[in-house]
């Protein structure tokens, strides 16, 4: 049989032909990088064949970019400054391009018994209230090193984050507070006198808030 010599003409249906190639075999390859979620989807081109005798065909064809997952992207900064005594250290955010929920969660790092994260909030915290003057991270510098993760489900991405832990005036007292079962709270940290603390309990589905026990007792929630 002879042999087919494949290429791209113009003409009618060739509006895209300049974002590919196509090599004498037949082979089309892209000429661009394309992308799903910001390019169009379909593309139409125009090819020709031509045979040892010089005899020719053409014909259009329409290309269908397909969309494919992506992992997410974290878009939090990798350098943080937290006060000592100062629970909360940031929230973590990201982006994913087919708009999948992304959870978050702690992938290493020489620190990271120090830290916890909440994988819906992204809200990444000290596990114990920092001291300047008296460091707990890997080295004695006051520079935590954590890396975190974000993961669509099938695709994930990380991040490494240095937190530094910056001197400031001791508080006159320090509040914990802790779920026993059932859900998240909020208001851990370190207070000046005189300063309203609001504490937070928030339950997670199927449970209920009862109320507040320890050094406080109460029912209402917010306290």
């Amino acid at each position: 049989g002879d042999t087919m010599v494949y290429s791209l003409v113009n003409g009618v249906g060739d509006d895209n032909n300049s974002l590919f190639a196509m090599e004498a075999n037949g082979t089309l390859k892209t000429a661009v990088s394309f992308d799903y979620e910001s390019n169009a989807s379909v593309y139409s081109i125009r090819v020709e064949v031509k045979d040892d005798y010089n005899a020719t065909m053409e014909g259009n064809f329409t290309i269908t970019l397909s969309n494919v997952n992506e992992a997410p992207t974290i878009t939090s900064d990798a350098s943080l400054n937290v006060n000592e005594h100062q629970s909360l250290v940031t929230t973590l955010t990201g982006t994913d391009s087919e708009g999948d929920p992304i959870t978050f969660s702690i992938s290493g790092g020489d620190d990271s018994a120090q830290f916890t994260v909440d994988g819906t909030t992204g809200d990444l915290s000290f596990t114990s209230l920092p001291d300047y003057e008296i460091p707990v991270d890997s080295n004695g510098d006051n520079s935590y090193e954590v890396r975190v993760l974000a993961s669509d489900g099938p695709l994930y991405t990380e991040l490494g984050i240095t937190v530094t832990v910056t001197n400031g005036p001791d508080p006159d007292f320090t509040v914990i507070v802790n779920s026993s079962n059932g859900g998240s709270t909020s208001g851990t940290g370190a207070y000046n006198d005189g300063v309203s603390v609001n504490l937070t309990a928030t339950p997670d589905a199927g449970y209920v808030f009862m109320g507040w026990s320890g050094d406080l007792i109460s029912t209402s929630n917010p306290h």
